[in-house]
């Protein structure tokens, strides 16, 4: 078997780009005789996005995104930015009509899609499974990707198993990184990508560019995937066929096949020669063996049979013969040789005539780059007298009213920088006048929060005095039970939620559920607490029985500051004990 690859861009017969509908068989494929339609929904369709990732299509969706829709999706994301830029500086140029869309450069000659046909084996040789076929592109799709990601962009490839051999449609695009993005340009992405050409000392053309390595490069790359899975493939690569070559290829090799020919012929002679050469040695042997003298120098006479007689005579017809065909051969050398000198000057004359049309092109090209720069020069210099045409024949007070609109352009350019710079001044304000906002805002919730802290604090000890004291008072000065009945039950009522919200305005929490006596108790203890604590005790040596120490002698009607100061003055002195150990 044989593996196969088949480049190109436009069709040979109407010059025009590969058809994109053929791929996916967006058309009637009853009418097309080399096409199965009950496999066309075997056919297996790979998209690939800008990374040249690929995404398998269900080939049975009928409303699957068509080869051609996703390659002009895929042209714009890749080539949209650099197409923008090349339309903005024709429209300087003041060129429009060379602005191109994206269906111009899929349907261009130089921009369109390259498309490769990947087959192994034939109808008379037989093919592979095509999932084998399958696995090697892909295998050889990732291998160009993680070297040449950057350069090949590869947009669809569609595996044909509706055909008698299985075979892959795989389009791409060459790309390289221009001034504006991503541009198109086979040569320059292959200059990119390292590759030169086979013969770098010779100038570029047709038999001698960077294109010639790559494809040597892809082929060996594809033979060795080959190998890899156990399918055997010629090795050596097929002639190109005469539809491929140009006349003076085409020339050179019937001249080619000629001189083999003729090769062949006169290496057929030379065998037949050699052979007619041994048959005159053999008769000349035989003639040495036999003497016409006798030993004393006398001449003798030589009987010989009828039979030796007639083979005597074949003997020296056949030499007679032999000499005339030998020379015979001699001449036909001659003129062999002389052909294939004639065969080689032509040849020549061919290399020669090849090596002129080269020259002949290039002086061609440098003419062409000449008459461009010689056109870009003219265009300068037209649009220079245009403009110098146009302004002097402006009357004086278009003239006057340009000049008037030119200044009115500067003083509005004057006054546009003054607002500008008055708005950023504005704004720096602004942010400096919003963090200033800030600071007062947390200045202010700083002073509000020490205002209530201060405030539930004198309320607080206001309330504490004023309780002790009513406490005091209507303890000492109520004695009788309708007093005492009242006060129980009071202290006996729940806290609601209003009077838990105020309560804890001033400091006392989680008081709701509880008591007006449990309260009281609570606020009570507080109290003694602060008042041994202003008489000399600390808050963390104050103990229960130090508060009930004080309660007991108030309802003995001792005097509260004399309780106090002797219940801070025994916790004092057991805190000095209590450090002296």
């Amino acid at each position: 078997m044989r593996q196969t690859n088949h480049n190109g861009r436009v069709n040979a017969k109407t010059g025009k780009a590969y058809s994109r509908k053929h791929n996916d068989r967006q058309y009637d494929v009853t009418k097309a005789d080399n096409i199965d339609p009950s496999m066309v929904p075997k056919n297996i369709i790979i998209h690939y996005d800008r990374d040249n990732n690929p995404i398998y299509i269900d080939s049975t969706d009928e409303n699957r995104t068509s080869i051609d829709t996703h390659e002009h999706e895929l042209y714009q994301e890749l080539f949209g930015e650099s197409l923008s830029a090349q339309h903005r500086r024709n429209e300087a140029a003041r060129h429009p009509e060379r602005n191109k869309s994206i269906d111009d450069l899929l349907d261009g000659k130089n921009t369109c899609p390259e498309e490769t046909i990947f087959q192994i084996g034939s109808v008379d040789d037989g093919s592979p499974p095509p999932l084998f076929l399958l696995q090697i592109f892909e295998e050889y799709q990732s291998r160009v990707k993680s070297l040449y990601g950057d350069n090949i962009h590869f947009l669809d490839a569609v595996l044909h198993l509706d055909e008698a051999v299985p075979h892959l449609h795989i389009r791409k695009v060459w790309t390289y990184e221009g001034k504006d993005g991503l541009d198109i340009s086979q040569n320059k992405a292959l200059e990119q990508m390292g590759f030169i050409r086979p013969d770098p000392d010779k100038e570029q053309s047709k038999w001698n560019n960077a294109k010639i390595t790559f494809s040597e490069w892809e082929r060996n790359l594809k033979l060795e995937l080959c190998e890899k899975h156990q399918i055997k493939v010629e090795k050596d690569p097929k002639t190109p066929g005469k539809s491929t070559m140009t006349k003076e290829e085409a020339i050179a090799l019937k001249l080619k096949e000629n001189n083999i020919e003729i090769r062949k012929e006169l290496m057929a002679a030379e065998k037949k020669l050699e052979a007619v050469n041994a048959d005159l040695v053999s008769e000349e042997e035989k003639t040495k063996a036999i003497t016409d003298k006798n030993i004393f120098g006398m001449e003798k006479k030589i009987v010989m049979t009828p039979d030796e007689f007639r083979r005597w005579q074949r003997s020296a017809e056949t030499k007679e013969h032999n000499e005339a065909l030998k020379q015979e051969i001699k001449d036909k050398e001659r003129d062999l040789e002389k052909r294939e000198y004639n065969l080689d000057k032509r040849e020549w004359d061919l290399k020669e005539r090849e090596d002129s049309v080269d020259d002949q092109l290039k002086k061609l090209n440098a003419y062409r780059k000449k008459l461009e720069r010689k056109e870009e020069n003219l265009q300068s210099e037209v649009s220079a007298r245009v403009k110098s045409g146009i302004e002097a024949a402006l009357p004086s007070k278009i003239k006057e009213r340009q000049t008037f609109i030119d200044r009115k352009e500067e003083e509005l350019d004057a006054r546009e920088k003054k607002l500008n710079s008055v708005e950023q001044h504005q704004y720096e304000v602004q942010v400096h006048l919003q963090a200033l906002s800030k600071r007062l805002d947390k200045r202010e919730k700083d002073l509000a929060e020490e205002v209530k802290r201060s405030v539930a604090e004198t309320i607080k000890d206001a309330f504490r005095d004023f309780f002790t004291q009513f406490k005091a008072n209507f303890i000492r000065l109520f004695k009788g039970s309708k007093q005492e009945s009242v006060i129980s039950v009071i202290r006996e009522m729940p806290i609601d939620s209003a009077a838990a919200g105020r309560l804890f305005s001033y400091g006392f929490t989680s008081v709701r559920g509880l008591t007006v006596g449990d309260v009281l108790d609570r606020a009570e203890s507080e109290d003694i607490r602060e008042a041994l604590h202003e008489a000399g005790a600390g808050y963390r040596q104050i103990r229960e029985s130090d508060v009930d120490a004080v309660r007991d002698g108030l309802s003995k009607g001792a005097d509260i500051e004399e309780i106090i100061t002797v219940v801070a003055e025994q916790a004092s002195e057991r805190i000095v004990q209590h450090r002296s150990r």
